[in-house]
């Protein structure tokens, strides 16, 4: 995690010296962008706050659901919610997905971008996709197709300590964590002209994607190893009640058990 952490800072350290040119004062990148009009048009405007719509919903429910396994299988098991809220969930990220994915392809070069964060807004948004629509099929599509919650926790729990799933969530955390800084700045960059507001603005999403690229990352470990990576271990939690069909006394035949309960076939 403190590799992570390392590289998020540096990434935006790097791209920050980028967008700068000898000689110019801190945030002057920033300012030559802006004075050429970037994210000016309809269109990348509207692919800004797609982007925010879709990272904002899946950051907030991954969080609320998976973080919850901290409180133990049965914590987890009544966040995850019912089939209809996993059937909104995925319809917000999945059009927002595709909606904010089809209008870069439209602007191409001309897409939405905090000078020198291009590439790196490009990689994450990509590599943040896959991740999303990962966690649609293991978690809320299986919902939505009536499987119970603790059937996805189950399903979680073999899945995730393998070793492509747990390279897949790792490298998917950072990236949302990433768009949880950069987007929100696009969306609000011609909104906000102070540069001191700009700055307070900046510091605000880096914390939050720092607060989730933590947060995220300690619920994957919980569901890798059954341990956090910081903070009490995980509680066990009241156990699950499971509905089972009642068994049968022993030498009983099923149409016998029909017959003898009331309403049963004669």
């Amino acid at each position: 995690m403190t590799l992570g952490a390392a590289g998020y800072y540096l990434s935006r350290r790097v791209a920050r010296q980028d967008a700068e040119r000898p000689g110019d004062a801190p945030g002057a990148g920033e300012e030559r962008g802006r004075a050429r009009g970037e994210g000016a048009s309809p269109s990348a405007r509207a692919a800004s706050l797609l982007g925010v719509l879709w990272v904002g919903v899946f950051a907030a429910s991954f969080l609320f659901e998976m973080g919850a396994v901290r409180g133990g299988r049965a914590a987890f098991v009544e966040a995850l919610g019912s089939p209809t809220r996993a059937g909104i969930q995925a319809a917000l990220v999945v059009g927002g997905l595709l909606g904010h994915l089809g209008l870069l392809l439209v602007l191409r070069g001309r897409a939405p971008s905090l000078p020198g964060y291009a590439r790196l807004t490009v990689v994450a948004t990509l590599v943040g996709a896959v991740f999303a629509l990962a966690h649609v099929a293991y978690v809320w599509w299986p919902r939505m197709q009536g499987a119970t919650p603790i059937d996805v926790y189950a399903g979680l729990r073999e899945r995730m300590p393998q070793h492509a799933m747990v390279g897949l969530y790792a490298v998917g955390v950072a990236s949302i964590a990433l768009l949880l800084d950069l987007l929100p700045r696009v969306a609000a960059d011609r909104a906000i002209r102070r540069p001191a507001t700009r700055r307070w603005y900046a510091a605000g999403t880096a914390a939050l994607g720092v607060a989730f690229f933590a947060l995220g990352l300690n619920a994957t470990a919980v569901f890798v190893s059954g341990a956090p990576l910081f903070g009490p271990p995980v509680s066990p939690g009241p156990p699950v009640a499971v509905e089972r069909p009642p068994e049968a006394p022993a030498g009983v035949a099923p149409s016998e058990r029909s017959a003898d309960r009331p309403g049963g076939a004669p």
